[in-house]
This record gives C-alpha cells, sequence and structure tokens, in this order.
C-alpha cells in the first residue's frame, strides 16, 4: 500500500493516479478532508483507493507495524501563501508533518515530503544552504521548520526521507484552489470568459510585468516524487524546470497558445496583446511588497549526488499539454 496526503488536492490527486496506474494491485490511502471543497472530482479513478481524515492517522499504525506501507508521499498541508494563522499552520504544516516524518522514522518507511521554494524569501539565490533560507511569510517558516526537522534525523534513519522544495507550479487538478491556483489556470479562466488578464505593474526593481519564476509542470513534479522513492534517495533538493521565466513571458505563452487551441490568430508580440486590451497590468499591491518574491531559479546542482535527472518540461510545452487537458472537461469545474 502507499499513503498519500493531500491526495484530494492538486498535486496530490495527480500522484494518486499516477500510482494507480503503475501500481494497479497495490491499495491507495488518501489522507484528506473534503469539506465543503467537491475536491473528490480530481480523482480521475477512485479504484482501489480508501481515505481517512488527518486525526485519523493512528489507522495506519497496523499496516506500518506489519511492514505493508511501501511509501508515503506527503502533500497534505495548507497550500496559502497568505494564511497568517499562525496556530492553524503549526497544526496541520508543521506539527502533522513532524508526525509523520516520526511514524517513518520509527517504521523505516520512505517518506517523500513536499517542500516549497518560499523557503528562501527575500534570497537572491535559491541554492540549499541556510544563508539562503529567508522566510517572509507564516507558509515558508512552517515549510523552513520541517525542513530543519529533517535534516536533524537525516543521520540517523532506518530508510530514506526525502524533501523537495516546490518552485511554481502548474498543471491538472487546479480546480479548487481558488486564489491560490497557479497564473496558467487563473489566465485559462480569463481568456475562456473574454476578461482581460492581468500582471502585476512595476516592483522590486523589475518593470511591469517582469517580475520572474521558475514554473515547473506538475508531471515532472509526480514523476521525480515517484523515483525519489524507486531509487532511495534521501535529502532535500530543489524541483523546478531549471529556468526562469518572467510573468511577461508566460502570459505571452497562454495567451497565444489559448488563441491557437481556439483557431484564433495569435500575437506577434506582448505590446500588440496590452495594445488589444488582452492583457493589462495592475499597480502592485502594497500588501505584497515585504513578502513577496520578484525572482526564483531552482538550483539542481544537488540532484548530481543522486541517480535522478530531474525532468524540465518547457513552459510552452507544459501549458500546451495543460491547456489541452483544461478545453476538454465540463466548465462547472472550473471554479
Amino acid at each position: 500500500m502507499f499513503v498519500v496526503t493531500g491526495g484530494l488536492g492538486f498535486i496530490g490527486s495527480q500522484v494518486v493516479a499516477f500510482l494507480q496506474k503503475t501500481y494497479p494491485n497495490n491499495t491507495i490511502v488518501i489522507v484528506d478532508w473534503l469539506k465543503e471543497k467537491p475536491k473528490f472530482l480530481n480523482l480521475l479513478s477512485s479504484s482501489n483507493c480508501s481515505l481517512i481524515e488527518p486525526k485519523d492517522l493512528s489507522l495506519l499504525l497496523p499496516d506500518l507495524k506489519s511492514g505493508q506501507c511501501r511509501a508515503i508521499f506527503h502533500l497534505g498541508a495548507n497550500s496559502s501563501t497568505t494564511c497568517k494563522d499562525g496556530n492553524s499552520l503549526y497544526e496541520y504544516n508543521y506539527r502533522f508533518s513532524t508526525e509523520l516524518v516520526d511514524l517513518a522514522c520509527k517504521y523505516g518507511v520512505h517518506l517523500v515530503n513536499a517542500s516549497s521554494a518560499s523557503v528562501y524569501g527575500a534570497s537572491p539565490s535559491c541554492s540549499i544552504l541556510a544563508e539562503n533560507e529567508r522566510p517572509l511569510n507564516h507558509y515558508a517558516f512552517y515549510k523552513l521548520l520541517v525542513d530543519q526537522y529533517i535534516r536533524s534525523v537525516l543521520s540517523s534513519l532506518s530508510a530514506p526521507i526525502t524533501s523537495i522544495r516546490f518552485f511554481n507550479v502548474y498543471g491538472f487538478g487546479e480546480f479548487f484552489k481558488g486564489d491560490m491556483a497557479s497564473l496558467p489556470y487563473k489566465f485559462y479562466k480569463d481568456l475562456s470568459s473574454g476578461i482581460p488578464i492581468s500582471l502585476f505593474g512595476a516592483s522590486h526593481g523589475c518593470s511591469a510585468g517582469n517580475q520572474s519564476r521558475d514554473f515547473v509542470y506538475v508531471d515532472d513534479i509526480v514523476t521525480t516524487m515517484h523515483r525519489c522513492f524507486t531509487n532511495s534517495v534521501q535529502g532535500i533538493y530543489n524541483l523546478g524546470s531549471g529556468t526562469s521565466r518572467s510573468f511577461n513571458d508566460l502570459a505571452f505563452v497562454c495567451i497565444n497558445t489559448y488563441y491557437q487551441a481556439s483557431n484564433l490568430p495569435s500575437y506577434k508580440c506582448l505590446q500588440d496583446a496590452v495594445d488589444s486590451g488582452v492583457l493589462a497590468y495592475t499597480d502592485f499591491p502594497s500588501t505584497l511588497v515585504n513578502s513577496y518574491q520578484p525572482f526564483t531559479l531552482a538550483d539542481h546542482s544537488g540532484w548530481s549526488t543522486t541517480s535522478i535527472q530531474p525532468p524540465a518540461t518547457s513552459l510552452e510545452a507544459g501549458i500546451d499539454r495543460y491547456y489541452q487537458l483544461l478545453s476538454s472537461i465540463n466548465h462547472f469545474q472550473l471554479n
């Protein structure tokens, strides 16, 4: 059996689908809440799956003790980078995560943990060094604390623990993320509704729309997490595409990909999209000035000590695949 925390969410549901296809004879235990959101629509199939809530984690003990659990893929947490409820984040992003680390250590189960590039905060470098870890918000602070906890036990493990710092992930399964959904998803919704897409204006020394991030396609995340399990990789690593692209680049790719799929003429340059009213800029919000990363780029050098070469889907290829999938679903899912 496998355990996937957050298995009804964005990345977690893609991990579940991958495991169902790859290990059809294994049970997958999803640890998640439904609450008011119909996240079950993220599951393409419920075959070989069972569901427990995080408060019932003790139900896993018999399988952990008997050695039936092959791996834990931990993607369950509050994913809101703007959440300021420190108590809630402590409970669900820190305490729950460290409890899973303890269980993995105790029963010799490989744990693959979802960390975040947000831990680098204001640092100009995203290499895995203590001096680069400068969280700017509550979410990033707790992600870093979990990584620090993992570091403290790495030398005494009976089974591998892998923590992967995801950069800006986009892809199928974001239907219920609300404000935390990726920009490619938000852009698709706006374009399909005839609404101009919007980018932040100048900030942090960058001209309008030229803040940049390392955008990584969700399939690359899933593939790498699985490779970490099959190759018994241990340690903390970055995972992005290895390329930083401006939000202007992202917007241009998204607009033209959508237009081409809709048999509409694409734009020759970004300014044409601005002039036509498809793209606009808004003033950078003052509330984000001190908690915003204007630049990220994954340093993948840590992977050189492993047998893994992370896949790196280009932004153009990833958006093309993603928009093809979005065009094939029922529009009621686009919340």
